[in-house]
């Protein structure tokens, strides 16, 4: 299943799609499914959605299709895809008001199909509105953030438990993360990042349980990476640590979605408190 997050590759599947149907028997028992929710998807709500549906299709050809608050999805045996069960648990997980779901049949309905493909490929001249700030700053810090993401959709899915806990340690300081590193390495798997672009590029694609992220990086502010961390993926642990101990840093780390706080100078047993916290919530 292939996932065009970025709006210019999903128009360029649909233009090499309408052109292709020209011989439509080899498009036959393939249809195109088009996801319209309201409120209209930002790209966080895209990626949950993507998640879904990849959990309700077989493995096996097909493409996603990011569109302006829309998904398109493009696939063989739609039978398969149950829109009832869908429609429940897309309401559930993004909090929609409403979800449509159309499905057209390409050989069948090849006139309303090239439509569709059309609108998709909008006016060339038209300059799309820039994305949420939060996606123009991940891929700021990371361009290759969407490649990224569609792993980390793909590994997410398809990872069945460890047998100890993916610890993610996030600090400029090398020596920080040699001491904490070198204290946790026998106990669990220990993934080290010396800055917002690496912590967020590790975290795709090693999928730590827990990170421990320091405020102070040089490529950007910890809380605001703790923000964006969290918009994709909600069960990781993420504690906050800084030489700055005020009431304010605390009460910004914890109001931002942090599960934890530390103080430097901390110590392992610290460390270990905010392990045996994951564990509990397990």
């Amino acid at each position: 299943m292939h996932i065009f997050t970025d709006i210019a590759e999903s128009r360029a599947f649909a233009k090499n799609m309408s052109e292709s149907l020209s011989d439509v028997s080899y498009w036959a028992n393939w249809y195109v499914l088009t996801l319209t929710v309201k409120p209209p998807l930002d790209w966080i709500k895209q990626a949950k959605v993507t998640t879904l549906l990849r959990a309700q299709l077989p493995e096996g050809d097909g493409s996603i299709l990011w569109l302006d608050g829309a998904l398109l999805l493009v696939c063989q045996d739609a039978a398969a895809l149950n829109r009832e069960e869908l429609s429940a648990s897309i309401q559930k997980t993004i909090g929609a008001e409403t979800v449509q779901i159309d499905v057209l049949s390409v050989a069948s309905e090849t006139d309303k199909v090239k439509a569709l493909l059309v609108q998709v490929q909008g006016d060339p001249k038209t300059v799309r509105k820039p994305p949420a700030a939060s996606y123009q700053f991940l891929k700021s810090l990371v361009p290759n953030i969407e490649e990224l993401l569609r792993g980390w959709h793909i590994g997410h899915q398809d990872w069945s438990g460890r047998t100890k806990p993916h610890i993610m340690i996030v600090d400029d300081d090398p020596m920080t993360l040699r001491l904490v590193s070198r204290a946790l390495a026998r106990d669990y798997e220990v993934i080290t990042a010396e800055n917002g672009a690496e912590a967020i590029a590790k975290h795709l694609q090693l999928m730590p349980d827990i990170i421990f992220l320091d405020i102070g990086l040089p490529d950007c502010d910890g809380l605001t990476l703790l923000t964006y961390m969290q918009q994709y993926d909600q069960e990781c642990r993420i504690v906050m640590f800084s030489a700055d101990d005020f009431v304010k840093t605390r009460v910004r780390a914890f109001a931002g979605g942090a599960k934890g706080f530390l103080a430097k100078p901390f110590n392992l047993r610290a460390f270990q408190n905010q392990i045996a916290e994951w564990f509990k919530g397990k």
